[in-house]
């Protein structure tokens, strides 16, 4: 394989991890606080350093806010502001910001998928029965008729972007959380996903038209050698 087909080939493996990840993310069109994904793409070059090829150097995330809509459950929590709410899974602590909320049937507070919300002092937060009319003040308290039960822990980190992505709309993050100081939480709304579908579909049609361009390329140098093969041994 001459160098053309090397490049042509390096170009279609960054074409498909793109269209990849856009198929993705259009996926997710309605998961909630959703947060859209494009890859980051290197040029590299050989070793004499006149062919450059391209290289998946990662995937960059984009951690703006969706928009907010409002519920009709008074569990609902959307989150302003960068933080994310701390929940258990399996004995480990992950982070969301899908602040779509349930009680379990031993009244705790959990989440869509039956994860435990964790309160501010690591413990679950449980609902005393009788206590259905519940309130969600902006920093997180937890209050019934008889007043205040527990209050919600909203953290965030000094690099969000690096938090990894889990399943069940889940973050498992490598560094420790602090304080989000910036944050609070709007009961009975839920923030949706950021993804922006049109441009989604442009970048769709663009990958597209780019791996098709690349194939006829590829194709072009192909026959273009098997011709010179013809030619030399017909000489």
């Amino acid at each position: 394989m001459d160098n053309t087909n090397y490049v042509a080939l390096s170009v279609q493996t960054a074409l498909r991890r793109q269209m990849d990840i856009i198929a993705h993310n259009l996926a997710n069109l309605e998961t909630g606080a959703f947060k859209s994904e494009k890859p980051i793409f290197i040029e590299v070059l050989d070793e004499t350093g006149n062919i450059a090829y391209v290289e998946d150097y990662g995937v960059v995330r984009d951690m703006s806010t969706g928009n907010m809509g409002a519920t009709n459950s008074q569990l609902d929590v959307a989150i302003q502001g960068s933080g994310f709410l701390a929940v258990e899974v399996e004995g480990e602590i992950r982070y969301t910001r899908n602040g779509h909320l349930q009680l379990s049937a031993d009244r705790e507070i959990v989440t869509s998928t039956g994860y435990p919300v964790k309160d501010v002092d690591g413990r679950d937060i449980e609902i005393p029965p009788g206590e259905d009319d519940l309130t969600i003040s902006p920093d997180g308290t937890v209050s019934g008729a008889a007043g205040p039960i527990a209050r919600i822990d909203v953290v965030d980190f000094e690099n969000p972007y690096a938090l990894r992505r889990a399943a069940d709309s889940l973050y498992v993050a490598e560094q420790p959380p602090i304080v989000a100081e910036e944050a609070s939480l709007i009961q009975g709304a839920l923030e949706s996903s950021n993804v922006k579908p049109i441009i989604e579909f442009t970048n769709m049609i663009k990958v597209h038209r780019a791996y098709q361009s690349n194939s006829k390329l590829a194709e072009t140098e192909h026959e273009l050698t098997m011709s010179t093969i013809d030619t030399v041994i017909q000489a």
